[in-house]
Parts: C-alpha cells; sequence; structure tokens
C-alpha cells in the first residue's frame, strides 16, 4: 500500500500514514462488527459482582496448575507476536533502507512482504495443525512441543547474519506457524481447565497475561533492538520460550497429581 501511495504522487511519511490510517479504520471496524455480535444477556457472576472480584477470581484460579500454565503460554504467544510482527518487520525494511538503497514503500514492498506472506502462510497451517495435534496429545504437551519449537526458531533466526538469507524464508514461515499453534495452545488449555462458572473470568486474566507478554516483547525488544543488535530481541524470546517448555514439563506431572487428588479429567 505505500508503494502504491507514493506512485500516485504521496510522500514517504504521509504514504505511511494513510496506510497506518486504512488499518485503524479496519480493526474499528471489525471491533463494531463483534459488538454487534456479542450477546446482551448477562452472566449471573457478571451481574453481581465487580470487575475487581472477578480479576480476584481469575488471579486466585492460578492455583490450579494447568491455569497458570495457560497464563504463561498467553504471556509468551503474544510476545512472540510482537516479535514477529514488529521486530520482524522493522529488520527488514531498515536492510532495504540501509544496504540496499530503497525508499521505506520500495524496501516494505521488495524486502519486507514477500517474507511477512511466509509469516502469514506459517500462520494459517499452525491454526489448523495444532487444531488437529492438539486434540491428540493432549493440551500440556501441545504447549511443551510449540514452545520448544518457538525456541529453536526465534533463536535460530536470532542467529542468521541477515533476515534475508535464503533460509530466512523458512524460518520466518516456521516463526508464524509456532507463534500461531502456541496461541491455539494456550486456549485451548485455559478453556478445557477453566471451570464454568468461572471462565469469564479466567479468560480475562489469560488476556491480561498476554497484554504483559506485548510490553515486554515490545518495550524490552525494542531497547535490545536498539543498544545491541536486530537479533537480539528474537535471542530473548527464544530463551523465555526455553523456559516455558520446562515449565509445562514441570508442572505435567504436578498437574496430573493435581487431576487425581480433585477428580478433575485431564488430557493426558
Amino acid at each position: 500500500v505505500p508503494k502504491q501511495l507514493v506512485g500516485f504522487g504521496y510522500g514517504e511519511l504521509e504514504a505511511l500514514r494513510i496506510t497506518f490510517a486504512v488499518a485503524a479504520c479496519l480493526g474499528m471496524l471489525a471491533a463494531l462488527l463483534a459488538w454487534l455480535g456479542l450477546s446482551r444477556v448477562k452472566s449471573p457472576v457478571a451481574a453481581s459482582e465487580s470487575m475487581l472480584l472477578q480479576l480476584k477470581s481469575g488471579l486466585a484460579a492460578a492455583k490450579d496448575p494447568g491455569i497458570a500454565l495457560s497464563y504463561g503460554a498467553s504471556f509468551i504467544a503474544r510476545g512472540d507476536l510482537v516479535i514477529t510482527a514488529a521486530f520482524a518487520s522493522l529488520w527488514l525494511v531498515q536492510i532495504g533502507t540501509q544496504q540496499l538503497g530503497l525508499s521505506p514503500s520500495e524496501a516494505s514492498a521488495t524486502v519486507m512482504f514477500p517474507r511477512l506472506a511466509a509469516i502469514l502462510l506459517g500462520t494459517l497451517v499452525g491454526g489448523l495443525l495444532m487444531g488437529v495435534i492438539g486434540d491428540r496429545i493432549g493440551r500440556v504437551n501441545s504447549i511443551i512441543l510449540v514452545s520448544a519449537g518457538a525456541a529453536a526458531t526465534f533463536m535460530g533466526i536470532g542467529m542468521l547474519n541477515s533476515p534475508t538469507h535464503p533460509l530466512g524464508y523458512v524460518l520466518f514461515f516456521l516463526m508464524g506457524l509456532v507463534e500461531m499453534a502456541a496461541f491455539v495452545a494456550g486456549q485451548a488449555l485455559v478453556g478445557e481447565r477453566a471451570p464454568t462458572q468461572r471462565r469469564g473470568a479466567i479468560f480475562g486474566v489469560f488476556g491480561i497475561a498476554g497484554a504483559f507478554g506485548i510490553f515486554l516483547g515490545g518495550a524490552i525488544g525494542g531497547l535490545l533492538f536498539s543498544a545491541i543488535s536486530p537479533n537480539a530481541p528474537f535471542l530473548l524470546f527464544g530463551a523465555l520460550n526455553v523456559l516455558v517448555c520446562f515449565w509445562a514439563s514441570r508442572y505435567r506431572q504436578r498437574v496430573r497429581e493435581y487431576d487425581k487428588t480433585t477428580h478433575k479429567e485431564f488430557a493426558q
């Protein structure tokens, strides 16, 4: 879009601003459609409890190791999304402008877009794949699998000298795949573990955990990108995915023991 606008006579900065404005309008339209589609019937819990009380109940639900793990999975999945969307794009545009001598709009169209297309293709495959695999291997095992894959992928990208390396297409595809798979796996786990009467509060805290992941990815990742190198945010979230993988592995046995004591079912 920026390249097309520049072709119509707009300046580089104007073209980028218009592109962001179009994206904002699309977001507002999606929000309006979602709002119109929501049920107007309030649950008994929502009608009788304050938001603060529901927040506390959502946090208290983390006593269930499975729900606590789902919060961690939400945190890392949203952080992965920031690294994928923001810093991969920024790195590619910088390569185009600083090393190839392209304008920002040309770099976006010729250097960034083909690789973002690989990421988007990966997200489509990742969502479908995790929907099938998650039902077969269980929710916690799914998080172990995708966090290990995300750790390997992000570290692989972080060790590239340039994202334009031919191997970059494969890694960008895998990055989109594991990012979406992590998102689906975390949602599947929290949906399975959350009791019906507290599901809304628990999903709310699940989203808040993701917001912290976005904050860390954007703030800390941005500092690392500028102060150290463009590789640093990818290496950081590769390491964080390793921690989530170990957490899920450690908690798998604890979740099984917890379910035996509370007589709840858990997908082994």
